[in-house]
């Protein structure tokens, strides 16, 4: 939807706790695709296994395939006993379709997005779901270090940052439907500091959820 060249979101945003409260009930007893299933996989491999959303999906769904175009982390993750594919989620065909694709802290790396979700959404059975997760670029530690004039914590491998916005234009391109978008924070446990830092960031987000981390939207296939 667009008023005076403006988009308007098809879907009222909320807050939500964390993306396990919404991705653990769409992912039980299902196939799931997982898109970018390697990534930072030797951090979780050492011993960090229920950090690793690949295999917190495992434990709910029915099967979980897991894709990435990273050779050594793929090749890494396989030879400790799993099983990823390796492929590019623009252009894979993996000649079958699932009826949960994962698309989570990804598309902000991929070269081509309307190929990737076009491509993605192709691999979903009829009243399938696509999840994408991104970072939030109104999160409010981004607003207050521009604000005090500080750098951005821009990671080298992320080509670009969307609104809620620019994912339903993308959506609309594509005819897709977009049926939910929500704003939550990520938790960071590894020190006591940063628990503190999160429960902060969980206060603002609740509050205003455009301040939130990161954001979901769920695209249904017809």
């Amino acid at each position: 939807m667009q008023k005076d060249e403006v988009v308007v979101l098809p879907v009222v945003p909320s807050y939500i706790r964390d993306l396990w409260s919404l991705l653990t009930p769409l992912a039980r007893n299902k196939t799931v695709l997982n898109i970018g299933a390697a990534g930072n996989v030797e951090y979780y491999l050492d011993g960090r296994r229920d950090l690793w959303m690949h295999d917190r999906l495992k434990s709910s769904a029915s099967e979980v395939v897991g894709l990435d175009l990273d050779e050594e982390s793929v090749a890494f993750a396989n030879a400790r006993g799993e099983a990823l594919v390796l492929g590019n989620c623009e252009t894979v065909r993996l000649g079958r379709k699932f009826d949960l694709v994962v698309f989570s802290e990804v598309i902000e790396h991929v070269n081509a997005p309307v190929a990737a979700v076009d491509n993605l959404m192709r691999h979903l059975n009829p009243g399938g779901r696509l999840f994408i997760t991104t970072p939030n670029p109104t999160y409010y530690g981004t607003i207050l270090r521009a604000l005090l004039n500080r750098s951005l914590s821009v990671y080298y491998d992320h080509v670009t940052s969307y609104f809620p916005e620019n994912l339903v234009v993308l959506c609309q391109r594509l005819g897709l439907k977009v049926s939910a978008i929500h704003f939550f924070n990520t938790v960071d446990k590894r020190s006591a500091g940063l628990r503190v830092r999160s429960w902060i960031a969980r206060q603002i987000g609740r509050t205003i959820p455009r301040y939130a981390s990161n954001f979901i939207l769920i695209i249904e296939a017809p």
